[in-house]
């Protein structure tokens, strides 16, 4: 996202105003050390709620406010904060006013609580507040998934000194695990391929599924019950009908699958004393066929049960002589000994044949037994079919020496002189009972209709959410990003043993390494210095371009377009840190560092900010802005290839600091 800083400052317990102003592209910000360059990034890094505080310092001694003001595309904004963790100051402009900031433009009705800050801050560039795919998973753990915040911004904003160049760690902020995590976790929403919307659509998915099965189990528990109590409903049903002697059946079992409670009001209606054909003979054929079907089950249970029996009685000898073998010694360890005669003292041939013909057996037996495991389990499959079915038949012999004993009953009744209205009567209260727990059982039961509609619906889900395809795009992103650091690689001096340059970046992992052949060089085992500060300028470089190439694309990349290089040139110069001088001078800088000439290192670091300021005017020239690359360090005065050096000077510090006590001295 477009962004630029205009004004990085402090406010001083004097209400005097201390800044460093600032332009698009390219800006360098020069000056011997202890000045105040470093101290840039911790207050742009504190201005943007970070927890911890600017470090201790002549700047922490006199300031009282720090304050950035901030260009986010076409929009102005003044923020800042209190010192010590204090209270967020947030206020909105309409342009940029190089004369607006004064001691009294930090009005107390501007401040806000630091949560409140916070909620600001993320809204300038971030307007998403539930990530969360699953709900389940979200109650599962007790709370929500960190959502994204400016904070993970700053990992792909700065490079302190300490990590410029460093071999181990290309991010800010990647020490802690959680926060890596998040940071590559919300990359696809900052690089603005999902937003707000697919979450909540991922989450209205899973319920629906969730609905769906759920209904889907329910149904299976109602057609259980009605597979369980199908036997007597449709035996009760059969005998009512019987009994009243008709032929044209009303209501037959599969109304009631589909709807007992309905069912249950055609009968109501149906079941009329006027209805009841009494001279008719149905009963009696009704109680003929109950004795045929009692017989033929009968049959076929014994049928079963023998067969059954035959199956347990082969599986229990194989469990015994197993037993016993195994608790035999080893067969292929036996000897058999020699029978001798206790009083002549000849051995007997005869038995020593018999027990080598015993143990041949033995053997044999063991080896059948061992090659019928299959059949073994073959028949224990077979005999758990067999105990179903068996269980299935006797629910049904239960179920009709009930229904013959109703008959028998009724017979009884009739002697007694009961109508057969009566009998109805009795047939149907029982008949109605089991109807009544069906209808409970079915009540909220959805048809098919309604599982249809969901599934439509979830369909229709899953189109959308397969119109982000976000996982291609990160895919295509790593493509790209690889293309632009094979482009700004070549303009860099990496070793010859790295040369060409191919380093390749994972947006899974955020690990670089250089491909050469089938071989991964990962970051630390790439040498020198200079190499590692290639590494980690050609990246951000490369992601920063990237950003602003998605923008132009029409996504909403929400990442600020704003890097901090601090200190690059260390790796050529290490001493820097004791550069006390007020000028900077080639041969100074030499005697600091301990060499005759410093040539060749003068003009690596040439080419590095030559590359830099035309990285920025190449973008400017065919994207319409670049980022705000920031450098603080102490090179100056380098002579750049078609660039004025001096142009990107935006403040020198080697008369002054940052904080100017002196209202004197010049910047």
């Amino acid at each position: 996202m477009k962004t630029i800083i205009h004004e990085i400052g402090v406010v001083d317990k004097f209400s005097k105003i201390h800044r460093a102003k600032l332009q698009e592209g390219l800006n360098i910000i020069t000056g011997k050390s202890s000045t105040g360059k470093s101290a840039l990034i911790e207050i742009f890094d504190y201005c943007f709620n970070s927890r911890e505080t600017v470090p201790k310092g002549v700047i922490t001694e006199y300031a009282n406010i720090y304050y950035l003001y901030l260009q986010i595309k076409e929009t102005y904004f003044v923020i800042g904060r209190e010192k010590d963790n204090g209270k967020g100051f947030f206020r909105q402009e309409k342009i940029y006013n190089a004369d607006l900031i004064s001691s009294n433009y930090f009005g107390k009705d501007y401040f806000l609580s630091r949560d409140n800050y916070r909620k600001q801050l993320k809204n300038l560039f971030l307007d998403i507040s539930d990530i969360d795919e699953s709900l389940v998973a979200k109650e599962l753990k007790g709370k929500a998934t960190p959502t994204p915040s400016v904070r993970s911004f700053m990992s792909f904003i700065f490079q302190h000194q300490n990590l410029v160049a460093n071999k181990h760690a290309l991010f800010y902020r990647f020490d802690e695990k959680e926060k890596r995590d998040q940071v590559i976790e919300h990359t696809k929403i900052f690089l603005g391929f999902v937003d707000q919307q697919y979450f909540l659509l991922a989450q209205q998915k899973e319920q629906l599924q969730n609905e769906f099965n759920k209904l889907k189990r329910e149904q299976k528990i109602i057609d259980k019950y009605i597979d369980e109590n199908n036997t007597s409903i449709e035996s009760q049903l059969a005998l009512l009908y019987s009994i009243m002697g008709i032929e044209d059946i009303p209501v037959k079992i599969s109304d009631i699958k589909i709807n007992a409670n309905n069912a249950k009001q055609n009968l109501e209606q149906f079941i009329t004393n006027d209805r009841i054909i009494y001279s008719s003979d149905k009963e009696s054929e009704y109680f003929k066929k109950l004795l045929e079907e009692l017989n033929s089950y009968d049959y076929k249970r014994k049928q079963l049960s023998f067969k059954l029996a035959s199956i347990e009685k082969h599986l229990k000898v194989e469990r015994e002589l197993s037993t016993t073998l195994s608790s035999l010694e080893n067969l292929n360890q036996v000897q058999v000994g020699v029978s001798i005669c206790p009083f002549c003292f000849s051995e007997k041939e005869s038995l020593t044949e018999q027990a080598e013909k015993l143990k041949q057996a033995i053997q044999k037996l063991s080896k059948d037994l061992t090659l019928n495991n299959s059949l073994k389990s073959h028949l224990e499959v077979e005999s758990q079919k067999l105990k179903k079915e068996i269980k299935e038949l006797d629910i049904k012999i239960e179920e009709t020496k009930r229904l013959r004993k109703q008959l028998e009953q009724k017979n009884k009744h009739i002697q007694q002189i009961k109508s057969r209205y009566e009998q109805v009567l009795m047939i149907k209260a029982s008949l109605f009972s089991m109807l009544d727990i069906l209808t409970q059982k079915q009540f909220g039961q959805i048809n098919e209709t309604q599982l249809s509609q969901i599934q439509s619906d979830i369909e229709a889900i899953k189109k959308q959410l397969n119109n982000y395809d976000y996982e291609q795009k990160m895919e295509i992103s790593e493509y790209r990003i690889n293309e632009i650091m094979a482009e700004i690689g070549k303009s860099f001096d990496f070793e010859d043993s790295f040369q060409p340059i191919n380093l390749k970046f994972s947006l899974k992992s955020f690990d670089l390494y250089h491909q050469k052949g089938a071989e991964k060089i990962y970051l630390r085992s790439m040498g020198s210095g200079a190499n590692w500060l290639y590494c980690h300028i050609t990246l951000f470089l490369a992601l920063h371009q990237y950003f602003i190439e998605l923008e132009h694309q029409g996504f909403k990349c929400t990442i600020p377009s704003i890097l901090f290089l601090d200190q690059p040139t260390q790796v050529y110069f290490p001493n820097f840190q004791h550069d006390n001088e007020r000028q900077f001078k080639k041969q100074k800088i030499a005697n600091l560092e301990h060499k005759e000439n410093i040539d060749g290192d003068i003009q690596s670091v040439t080419k590095l900010f030559t590359k830099l300021a035309q990285y920025c005017h190449d973008l400017k020239e065919k994207y319409g802005y670049s980022p705000q690359i920031i450098i603080t360090d102490h090179a100056d005065h380098l002579n750049l290839n078609g660039f004025e050096f001096e142009s990107f000077v935006t403040n020198r510090w080697r008369n002054r600091g940052f904080i100017n006590l002196n209202e004197n001295s010049d910047i």
